[in-house]
């Protein structure tokens, strides 16, 4: 019996070590398949599984997905500094669009005549906002706490205005510029002609987009629902209007603030004098970059579609073979420029037409690596 027990035993011993040998041998194996994907310099792995080609990440703002990984470059190395490009503010003057990227933390001019990235100027991490003021392009930035002035002509950073918190949302009217601070819950104006901050007013919870329309500023709350309306003459006294759940842009024309709600899938219509609500209409999932022009509002999703909105009827259409995805808009004449983060474009739509009518690929230009060590601006082609 006692030699039954000790085979048993022996038996049972020898069964748990090739149990452990064949699970270390497979969580090897495992191991070596979820690194596929992070692959850099020193990386050595076969990838026999693997692409070179480029994957876009699964949401443009604040996604789990890692953009470095498979670069537009046409690298197989990716590293961090090599991440893609991700377009997050657009603003635009008489002759270039600028683009801000967050991945980046640059802001790239584009030629509208040729519709090619002729230069770009180093601003910080995170770089948000984009406006024009001042004969200046003026870009804020969400971790350094700053907004930077920027020469056109002569790419490079003039002056920095230092914020006591972050600077997200950027818009420019007149000699001012206006920015909303996500964490603190304020609004800053800045002055265009001395680089200096010379207000800071309280607003809703979380504020995303302001803008600026005869004398009275629009700020959308993100976290409480709500849009904080502003006589810049008088910013002791603000104003808070119910919007939907989650509004993140706001434009106003035509008697009326057009507000888009992100969780709602809805715009909101606010009566431009009293807040009060004239319209909710229907629109996409997640709506995000709003355009207002004299004959339609227009609205982006991030999901991927674009929507045009009749001020007479409040009714939503979707418009066909516009599937890019929208962070930000700017009207310019009869084009609207929009900010796609998901797919590292910038569009120009045609609303004459009501159709596509170019999308400069910023992975053309190169990804964030580009940038490493400064960059020298590419001569006009114009």
């Amino acid at each position: 019996m006692v030699l039954l027990s000790l085979a048993a035993v022996v038996a049972v011993v020898a069964l748990f070590i090739v149990f452990v040998v064949l699970r270390q041998d497979s969580g090897g194996s495992a191991d070596r398949s979820d690194g596929g994907d992070d692959r850099t310099e020193d990386s050595n792995d076969d990838g026999s599984e693997s692409s070179d080609e480029p994957t876009a990440p699964e949401a443009p703002d604040g996604s789990d997905e890692d953009p470095a990984a498979g670069g537009p470059s046409g690298s197989d190395e990716a590293t961090p500094t090599g991440a893609a490009f991700q377009p997050d503010s657009v603003a635009v003057d008489a002759a270039s669009v600028w683009v801000t990227d967050a991945a980046c933390g640059v802001v790239v001019r584009i030629d509208k005549r040729t519709e090619e990235v002729t230069g770009a100027v180093v601003v910080g991490s995170s770089a948000s906002g984009v406006a024009i003021a001042a004969n200046s392009v003026w870009v804020g930035t969400r971790d350094d706490g700053s907004v930077s002035q920027i020469d056109p002509d002569e790419f490079v950073v003039t002056a920095e205005v230092p914020l006591p918190g972050s600077a997200l949302g950027v818009t420019a009217d007149g000699d001012d510029v206006w920015a909303t601070d996500p964490f603190d819950s304020v609004l800053y104006r800045i002055d265009a002609a001395t680089a200096r901050l010379v207000e800071t007013t309280p607003v809703g919870l979380d504020p995303h987009h302001v803008t600026v329309v005869d004398g009275t500023a629009w700020v959308t709350n993100h976290g409480d629902g709500t849009v904080t309306v502003i006589d810049v003459d008088e910013m002791s006294r603000p104003v808070d209007v119910a919007a939907g759940a989650t509004p993140l842009h706001v434009e106003v024309g035509g008697g009326s603030a057009w507000v888009t709600n992100n969780l709602d899938g809805t715009v909101t219509r606010l009566d431009d004098q009293t807040g009060e609500v004239q319209a909710v209409i229907e629109v996409g999932t997640w709506p995000h970059a709003l355009a207002y022009t004299p004959d339609a509002v227009w609205v982006g999703t991030e999901s991927g579609t674009f929507w045009r909105i009749d001020p007479d009827t409040n009714t939503a259409t979707l418009v066909e073979d516009a599937t890019f995805s929208s962070i930000d808009t700017v009207v310019d004449g009869t084009d609207i420029w929009v900010a796609d983060a998901l797919g590292g474009t910038v569009i120009r739509f045609d609303t004459a037409t009501g159709s596509v009518g170019s999308v400069v690929d910023l992975a053309d230009f190169g990804d964030c690596q580009t940038f490493e060590g400064g960059f020298e601006p590419r001569p006009d082609p114009s």
